[in-house]
């Protein structure tokens, strides 16, 4: 009898306890101004929100990106931001589903897109399904995701770095004929390097877009399901907000 009393007070205490959310910090990454860290505070500042309207209890929490999946894994954090779409990350953890289909309509927030940026005298053209008029290659970050997008395409030569500000310095010379990369990354190297400026133009179609999602980790979404759905229900509407 003991120990049933106390499996319950046990289970009463797991189905009441904070979720622990993680985040990663992103101190003074993004010069002059912290792009990355913005959003992390909007979206923060949202899912406080939420949590506070439902009377759910929750954590926030700084963690290096890699240590915060680990602890997703082994079930030692409930959930964290800003995580975008791969099966093999959803084989430890839950995402907002609907029709056992992903929902986007309760993502975080719009992620990282990926644009075309290319030197003003290069004829490359990028109308949002091909690349048309080529006249030279598309420079990208080594191992980046927007890699796999660009592979797509056979009539494309593509140039990988470890070194953006190389491969920028080059679109703008006119080595490379242009670049793939996120906007916070490439207005960052703007800021530093203001002579790359006025000779490169970003094509207007992103060529990957990802969404970000506060995802879960599935023992957390067993034991606390009521509350996790609040808050990616929060997440959707407005005026939950």
């Amino acid at each position: 009898m003991v120990r049933i009393i106390i499996g319950i007070i046990g289970l009463v205490s797991l189905l009441q306890a904070e979720l622990l959310i993680l985040y990663v910090d992103y101190k003074g990454d993004i010069l002059p101004y912290n792009v990355q860290s913005i959003q992390k505070h909007n979206d923060l500042v949202k899912i406080q929100k939420i949590a506070d309207l439902h009377g759910i209890k929750i954590k926030l929490k700084s963690m290096p990106w890699k240590r915060a999946l680990l602890m997703l894994k082994k079930g030692k954090a409930d959930g964290t931001i800003n995580a975008s779409y791969k099966e093999e990350r959803a084989l430890y953890s839950v995402y907002p589903m609907k029709n056992n289909k992903l929902d986007a309509s309760r993502k975080l927030n719009n992620g990282s897109s990926y644009y075309i940026y290319k030197n003003k005298k290069s004829t490359l053209h990028w109308d949002g399904k091909k690349f048309l008029n080529i006249d030279g290659a598309v420079g990208v970050m080594t191992k980046y995701a927007v890699i796999d997008d660009l592979k797509k395409h056979k009539n494309i030569k593509i140039v990988e770095r470890n070194n953006r500000i190389s491969l920028m310095r080059d679109m703008a010379t006119g080595k490379l004929s242009a670049y793939a990369g996120t906007k916070v990354y490439v207005d960052k190297v703007l800021n530093e390097y203001p002579q790359f400026t006025n000779k490169i133009v970003m094509e207007p179609y992103p060529i990957r877009k990802k969404d970000y999602y506060l995802i879960f980790s599935k023992k957390s979404y067993k034991n606390k399901k009521e509350e996790i759905e609040k808050i990616w229900d929060g997440l959707k509407s407005e005026k939950s907000l």
